[in-house]
């Protein structure tokens, strides 16, 4: 509530001076092949492994004058698998791994010029993983009965930082990079489900704290005035902690690293 009214307040606080500057507008999509890696005591310390994914998702820039807005999205799956469980009669290996990000930012341009630009802005996060499966169970009277899982991790991050640009004299090449830290909440739902009703006192639903460090960087290359093309590498690394009855610091890291590409056109 209280960073709504502050951005609301901001808006109006800048509507005079936006009303009078040229308005950029950028669209354009990202690819991002993410590795990624699991450790703590959340992720078994090690023994929950995850193959590599493929993130796509559509992204967008207003500018006004110095003022930035930004948004993007990811989508993708990845596949993890249990090494060493306990119970051999999941098949952790064919559990698909569905993820969402989807970033938001508010930048304001403290250097433009054609060859440096510096920008530091404020950015809201939320991170969705979803995961869907059927276990089967074995009773004591060895009555097999397959029940659906459902585990989903959802959050909210905010926070900031900074971005640059460096361009070469009379060349279509630029550099750029980015770094920003977020902090916020994530919320662990499991449930199970039987013919369709939800097993009660089979799950659980926690709520932890998170931050996430986000770094990215490379080369681009503009063609005449409208498209350009970066290519670079993007990593986030996610740490998060929660308290589960009988259990305390229950921890987890979520590394995700790879090559990234975007293209994008500008409206001028």
């Amino acid at each position: 509530m209280i960073v709504s009214v502050v951005f609301c307040l901001y808006v109006l606080y800048v509507l005079p001076s936006i009303a009078q500057t040229r308005t950029v507008f950028t669209i354009g999509g990202n690819y991002w092949y993410a590795q990624r890696k699991l450790s703590g005591d959340y992720y078994l310390n090690g023994e929950i492994e995850s193959k590599s994914g493929n993130m796509v998702g559509p992204y967008l820039n207003l500018r006004i004058g110095n003022l930035i807005l930004g948004a993007s999205a990811f989508w993708g799956t990845f596949s993890e698998s249990n090494i060493n469980h306990l119970q051999q009669s999941i098949d952790y290996y064919k559990i698909p791994a569905k993820r969402t990000d989807i970033n938001g930012s508010l930048g304001y341009s403290l250097i433009n010029n054609p060859g440096f630009s510096l920008t530091v802005f404020g950015a809201v996060k939320t991170m969705n993983m979803n995961r869907d499966y059927t276990t089967t169970y074995t009773d004591a009277q060895s009555v097999k009965w397959d029940t659906d899982g459902k585990y989903d991790e959802t959050g909210t991050l905010l926070g900031g930082g900074v971005s640059c640009v460096i361009r070469f004299p009379e060349s279509p090449i630029f550099i750029f990079g980015s770094a920003s830290y977020l902090q916020g909440n994530r919320n662990f739902k499991y449930t199970i489900s039987y013919n369709g009703e939800e097993l009660e006192g089979w799950g659980f639903d926690d709520t932890g704290t998170a931050q996430l460090s986000a770094l990215s960087g490379g080369i681009g290359f503009q063609t005449g005035s409208n498209i350009s093309i970066l290519v670079g590498y993007r990593a986030d690394i996610f740490d998060f902690k929660l308290d589960r009855k009988n259990v305390s610091n229950y921890t987890g890291r979520e590394n995700l690293g790879g090559l990234s590409v975007t293209m994008a056109y500008t409206f001028r």
